[in-house]
């Protein structure tokens, strides 16, 4: 006889249809963690709010074997802007000056404006069903929602961060505003209460240890990773040959603060060469209107995941840009993307600070350059040192590495969830 599915609540904001890079680890687990006898319940937000997010073009296919409980949200930032707006109008009107931060989205929508989303009633209603309590942060609302869904019902529960909470890994004179103290008060409250917390970067784990000492025996690292339908694509091999003499960089994502094109559209142009071309697929950026006169540019709008995957083998070199600050001490994060280029096997341009995101590619990316200067000029060396050994590797691509097959799956890396959620369960 089959024994019967443990349970566990997935508090995901993040969730299809909505398409972001915080979803793949979510829909990763919730579509695995069957294998390992444990039976998602996944409560997500109806109609999001954020204006980041688009929905997938897949959203009409998606069918789920288990729960799934959508609750609503009401539009915070919205109020937020328009109380800022209202703020700026009467300030001109006394001749006072222009406040450019918004204190209504720093205080009103504290620590996120999704802390308006309907999360903590639905669970708690839900209670029975469940035997853990699994938290996906950001937004880190959601953290402080599961540990009041904790407190009253008396479940376990496990913590995600996909990426470290903003304070943690800013410098030490961004912590002194009343505004950094309050988000360090919950960053700790949440910790103190909650049973296990997962990091996903060897980074994130050390940084964390330092921080809190005193819960860092309750601290793993789970890195994201790849879907099995990556690995079931065409790989490129040398007897696909060209359509063209184009040696196509491709960016597939959103640019959005200060992660632009900026330095690859530079390079590109300061090169000269026709035969190069960007192609962004995903949102456009402004600063592609800058060069589309300059260089070989074309744009193609949001996909589908299946059909971005498809793209991703007609590209010569994959484009990975990562965001510098100043703000930071540390660059923990590894963008999502990262493993589904790395998985492609096809030489990936990094872009980006050093850190955790700089090392895996070094160390899986055999056929990848790496630049972490932020500069133009450097990504000049890297495309063109790429371009002249394009016609004995680029063509000739054998996949990634078994240990990374291995480690980086999403079925291994829900079994370690898994295991996780067992621990806590029996114990």
């Amino acid at each position: 006889m089959k024994k019967k599915p443990n349970t566990v609540l997935m508090i995901c904001y993040y969730f299809p249809p909505l398409q972001t890079s915080g979803v793949s680890r979510s829909i990763g687990y919730a579509n695995n963690l069957q294998k390992f006898n444990w039976e998602p319940i996944v409560l997500t937000v109806k109609d999001s709010k954020d204006p980041w997010v688009h929905k997938s073009a897949d959203s009409k296919k998606n069918t789920y074997n288990y729960e799934i409980i959508r609750s609503r949200e009401i539009p915070l930032a919205k109020l937020c802007d328009l109380l800022h707006g209202i703020e700026c109008k009467l300030r001109s009107w006394f001749g006072l000056s222009e406040r450019h931060n918004n204190r209504f989205r720093d205080f009103l929508a504290f620590p996120d404006p999704q802390i308006s989303w309907f999360s903590s009633i639905p669970a708690i209603l839900n209670s029975s069903k469940f035997d853990i309590i699994y938290a996906s942060c950001s937004p880190y609302s959601s953290a402080l929602s599961a540990v009041i869904i904790k407190l009253i019902t008396k479940k376990r529960l496990v913590l995600d961060f996909r990426d470290p909470w903003p304070i943690t890994i800013s410098k030490p004179e961004k912590r002194n505003s009343l505004l950094s103290k309050l988000h360090f008060k919950l960053e700790k409250f949440v910790i103190s209460h909650t049973d296990h917390l997962i990091l996903n970067t060897a980074g994130s784990k050390k940084l964390y240890d330092l921080r809190y000492p005193d819960f860092s025996e309750k601290f793993s690292f789970i890195p994201n990773g790849f879907d099995e339908f990556i690995t079931s694509a065409p790989i490129k091999t040398s007897a696909l040959v060209k359509k063209d003499k184009k040696l196509k960089i491709m960016h597939f994502g959103t640019f959005y603060e200060n992660r632009t094109p900026n330095n690859l559209l530079e390079a590109i142009r300061i090169i000269n060469n026709k035969d190069i071309e960007f192609i962004q697929v995903g949102d456009y950026h402004s600063e592609l209107d800058k060069y589309k006169d300059k260089i070989s540019l074309t744009h193609i709008p949001t996909v589908s995941k299946s059909e971005s995957v498809k793209l991703m083998f007609e590209a010569d070199i994959l484009y990975l840009k990562q965001a510098w600050s100043e703000d930071w001490t540390q660059n923990t994060a590894i963008a999502a993307k990262t493993y589904e280029y790395l998985t492609t096997g096809i030489p990936i341009l990094c872009d980006c600070p050093e850190g955790d995101n700089a090392e895996i590619i070094r160390e899986y990316g055999p056929t990848s350059q790496v630049v972490t200067s932020n500069n133009p000029e450097d990504l000049v060396k890297a495309i063109l040192l790429m371009q002249s050994e394009s016609k004995d590797t680029l063509n000739k691509i054998e996949g990634p590495s078994k240990e990374y097959l291995e480690s980086y799956n999403r079925v291994a890396l829900t079994e370690k969830l898994s295991d996780i959620f067992s621990l806590l369960k029996n114990n």
